[in-house]
């Protein structure tokens, strides 16, 4: 062979190698793409694998990588979700409709535990990629970090996030409620009937009541043949089952109803206030609004008026004051009931910073606390 055509030889293999080494850095450059979503950078994305090189190999196999918690990896194909390591290697086969977290603001990564799904059902998987709750159920609700609603042919059960089953899916529905910082006190429905579970599926008030609400450990409201009355948690009973209606505690009285006539009972079930009141109203001030036979005042919570009976109407502005109406027109009074604002105007609302805007036939404007009227 001569020096030329071994040089011209040399010279190929030289643009050969070098037109390979081109091609396969824009093959590189290609694979290096990324598929964690523009949320996240390119070498973030790679970050989740041991190494490039096993970022381009799994890249390879599937659509999309999401990190799923401390060395795991959530991957799609076509799809349809599972799990791998760090390294590529298949904690969970591509072969589920979704793996996810249970709201939108949560992390995938965060979540201790989240929700996997196929063929329409649902279960539980934890941080290490293991399904601790089977893939049986309709819907799981996360109720809290640690309680999971979960519903099953319209019934109701709960788990936990350890995927321990609290209670069966034999109910109509299931209320979890967490009470006094320390126990765990689940409403449930059953037939229509409700009552108290506790996480161990523990009954504690029997589903036999139309109605029960929970104010205190020894104050339960209960409804049962359309009639109230308050048991305790032991199921005892505080109060018969012979009112018409009973509210929830406020400034540490309760109104109760009997004979279409209103009291007021103590957390002991002790009737501090006598049936005497047609009607009455709320307030967050520690008072309430009475009415006796088409008149209306203020009540303290021992039951002595701080307000008399003596007004059409009453509204609570402040500790202080209150509108008042008398002879059809609106006024102004203190908690001495004296008159502040005379009782000659339509309508009276929005105090504010020792303003009160009012109604005088017709024309609205504000007056000081003294009636005088402000420009």
């Amino acid at each position: 062979m001569t020096n030329k055509k071994k040089l011209a030889i040399t010279l190929l293999l030289i643009i050969g190698y070098a037109n390979y080494g081109v091609a396969k850095e824009v093959s590189v450059k290609e694979e290096l793409t990324n598929k964690c979503g523009f949320l996240f950078s390119l070498s973030e994305c790679q970050n989740l694998f041991v190494s490039q090189a096993a970022y381009l190999e799994n890249s390879r196999h599937y659509d999309e990588f999401e990190s799923f918690s401390k060395g795991l990896i959530r991957v799609s194909k076509d799809e349809k979700y599972g799990l791998i390591d760090k390294k590529g290697k298949t904690i969970l086969p591509v072969d589920y409709d979704f793996i996810g977290v249970f709201y939108e603001i949560d992390y995938l990564e965060n979540e201790k535990v989240k929700f996997i799904k196929k063929d329409e059902k649902l279960g539980l998987i934890d941080k290490q990629g293991e399904i601790i709750l089977p893939i049986l159920y309709d819907d799981i609700t996360k109720y809290r970090d640690d309680l999971y609603v979960t519903e099953m042919n319209y019934k109701y059960g709960l788990a936990d996030d350890k995927g321990n089953i609290l209670l069966s899916t034999e109910y109509d529905r299931v209320y979890p409620e967490y009470y006094n910082n320390s126990e765990e006190l689940i409403y449930v429905q059953k037939d229509l009937k409700k009552g108290i579970v506790n996480k161990k599926g523990d009954v504690v008030i029997p589903p036999v009541y139309e109605e029960i609400f929970l104010d205190t450990e020894d104050f339960i409201r209960i409804k049962k043949d359309g009639m109230y009355g308050a048991i305790n948690l032991k199921a005892e009973s505080v109060l018969p089952l012979k009112y018409s209606s009973i509210y929830s505690f406020m400034h540490g009285i309760a109104p109760i109803e009997l004979n279409e006539k209103w009291g007021f009972v103590d957390p002991n079930g002790k009737t501090t206030i006598p049936h005497i009141y047609d009607r009455f109203g709320t307030s967050r001030y520690e008072f309430y609004k009475v009415m006796m036979i088409d008149n209306w005042g203020i009540m303290k919570p021992s039951g002595d008026l701080l307000i008399p009976l003596e007004y059409e109407s009453i509204d609570i502005l402040s500790e202080q004051l209150f509108v008042a109406e008398l002879n059809g027109k609106k006024g102004v009074i203190n908690e001495k009931n004296q008159i502040l604002i005379p009782f000659i105007y339509e309508g009276i609302s929005n105090f504010y910073e020792g303003q009160i805007k009012v109604t005088l036939k017709g024309e609205s404007f504000k007056v000081d606390l003294t009636g005088q009227r402000v420009e």
